[in-house]
Formats: C-alpha cells, sequence, structure tokens
C-alpha cells in the first residue's frame, strides 16, 4: 500500500549499499527485489548454525539473492541410518529434529480431529496412520498438571528409548548373521537398552519434555523444579517387553520403502480426552526459554548413549 512505499523510500532513498541481518526468507527476498529495482548493491549474511556466511549481490555482475540457490546438501544420511542405525552423533541430532515435528504435527492434527471428525478420511494410508497415532498418544488421558505432562513424557522415552530398540534387538539379536556376515557390523552399531531413568540426559530428556507439553496443553504456570520432578522419578519403572512378532524393521531404504506401501491400518481409541485449547509448537531454536533445543539435545544424547557414541553440548547440537 501507499504507507509501506513511503516506508520503503524512507529506508532506501539515498542508500548506495545495503547490508541484510534478516532472520527470514521472505524479508531477505523483499529487500532483494528492491534493490534489483534501484540497481543497489546487497551484501547478504546468515549464520548457517555457528557458522558465518556471506553472499555479496552486485548489479550486473551477479546473480539476484532470489535466483541463486543454496549448495546441495553434502551430508544427507539414508533414513534407516537415521531411524534404526545411528553411528555418529550427527545422526542422533538429525533423529531427534526430525522427532521433534510430532509436538507441531500431532497437536496440529488433534486439532483438526476435533473440529471436524471426517478430517481423518481426507488422508492418505500413512498419514491416517500417523495421525490416529498422534490422537491416541496425547488425547487417551486427561491432562490436568505438569505430572500428567510427566508420565506422558516417561510414555514418549519408553516408546523411543526401550520398546522400539528392545524390538530392534528382537529382529536383530546381537549375534544376528546376513549373508555369513555379522548383521552388527561394517559401521552398524549393537545398542544397549536402559534399566533406570536416573543418568542426567535421561532426567534432560524427561524435564524438557514435560516442560514443552506443559506450554502445549496451555499449563504454563504450572510450575516446577527439577528436584520434584526427579521425586517423581524414583518410583518409575522399566516397562515389560512384549515382542511384536508382526512387526517387521526394514534393514535399508529400499525395504523401508516396501514396508511403508505395505502398511496395515491403525486403530483409533474410543475414549479420547480432547481440549478446547492446544497450542502446537513450532521449533524455534534462538528463544533460550522455551526448551527446543534442550529438548534436542537430550533426545539426541539418549540415542547416542544406547549406541555408544559420544554425546554432544547443548551448544555444539544447536550448531
Amino acid at each position: 500500500g501507499k504507507d509501506n512505499m513511503e516506508t520503503v523510500n524512507e529506508l532506501f532513498n539515498e542508500k548506495t549499499i545495503v547490508i541484510n541481518a534478516l532472520d527470514n526468507l521472505t524479508a531477505r527476498r523483499f529487500v532483494d527485489g528492491i534493490c534489483y529495482e534501484r540497481g543497489l548493491p546487497l551484501f547478504e549474511s546468515g549464520t548457517m548454525g555457528m557458522k558465518g556466511n556471506t553472499q555479496p549481490i552486485i548489479p550486473y555482475l551477479t546473480q539476484t539473492y532470489s535466483d541463486s540457490n543454496d549448495p546441495s546438501e553434502s551430508d544427507s544420511f539414508p533414513v534407516c541410518t537415521i531411524k534404526n542405525f545411528p553411528s555418529k552423533i550427527e545422526h542422533t541430532i538429525h533423529w531427534a529434529r526430525d522427532y521433534f515435528e510430532i509436538f507441531e504435527r500431532a497437536f496440529r492434527s488433534i486439532i483438526k480431529y476435533r473440529d471436524d471428525k471426517f478430517y481423518l478420511s481426507s488422508l492418505s494410508l500413512f498419514d491416517k496412520n500417523q495421525a490416529i497415532d498422534d490422537i491416541n498418544m496425547f488425547c487417551k488421558t486427561d491432562i490436568e498438571d505438569w505430572t500428567d505432562c510427566l508420565y506422558l513424557a516417561k510414555e514418549l522415552f519408553d516408546k523411543n528409548y526401550h520398546t522400539e530398540i528392545k524390538q530392534l534387538l528382537y529382529c536383530y539379536p546381537k549375534d544376528h548373521m546376513v549373508n555369513s556376515e555379522m548383521f552388527w557390523s561394517n559401521g552398524k552399531r549393537c545398542p544397549s537398552v536402559y534399566t533406570h531413568y536416573f543418568g542426567s540426559n535421561v532426567i534432560d530428556f524427561l524435564e524438557s519434555t514435560t516442560n514443552i507439553l506443559c506450554n502445549i496443553y496451555g499449563l504454563v504456570r504450572q510450575e516446577f523444579t527439577r528436584e520434584e520432578l526427579m521425586q517423581l522419578v524414583l518410583d518409575f519403572q522399566i516397562p515389560e517387553f512384549e515382542p511384536d512378532d508382526s512387526k517387521k524393521i526394514a534393514k535399508d531404504d529400499k525395504e523401508l520403502k516396501e514396508m511403508k506401501e505395505e502398511s496395515e491400518n491403525s486403530v483409533l481409541l474410543t475414549n479420547l480426552y480432547l481440549k478446547d485449547h492446544y497450542f502446537p509448537q513450532t521449533f524455534e531454536k534462538d528463544d533460550d526459554t522455551n526448551w527446543h533445543v534442550k529438548w534436542v539435545t537430550s533426545a539426541s544424547n539418549c540415542r547416542a548413549e544406547l549406541y555408544k557414541i559420544d554425546t554432544a553440548s547443548e551448544f555444539v547440537t544447536k550448531g
């Protein structure tokens, strides 16, 4: 509008060079467009995690910012490596960052299902199963205070660091052979399992998960100390593992793709507790009060411990 153009003119008139220090793509492209129209050199900057990067955009000599592309990722990993066979801390950080999306995805699905009971029927089989699993996980009990969030955090921990690891070892025992070769070799690390909840990484996971769930369920005034949380954790018991003979675990990405195509229907629970308000969490790495980076760090380190991978600090994980 007119007011916006006046602001643009006020900001950019009589400028000979523009230096960007912006934090989103839309703003960068907006400034890039103005510099292109006015023939101004633009010096774009960013962080690339903990690294700095700059990009000079010079009229008639270089591409504009909007026309240029980032270099292709050279450190991408096979899905199966991330999912079941990590061997480096980068693998476990990648897994944790991917898994964090449950705090946004699950609760957006819950809101859609709460407001439209036909929502699930509009999804593909894979997305429908994922939505049902998410709804079952987070709506099977009534969440009223931080202790309810802690017990839910324990369930998430047990699922990812006990049941799934035990099932992996049930499908591929430590001495499992494939084509006369040890399965757990050639870079595959055989995981161990947790026998208690008292390690610092585990407590970090339970504490950060509880805080994030409190934010999601709108329990922001539910303050508790780490000591109070640990007092409840003293009574936690590792659940009994019951192997699932029908569950297969892919040993490579090709097999994983085939299994996705053969997935069976998940069943929605009948007694669900649906709240009027949820606050899904969009990952934000630069807010030290939201527990997001703390969660990714603890989730990654718990996984690293099981696979005997050196853990990483919050600073390194954030990078």
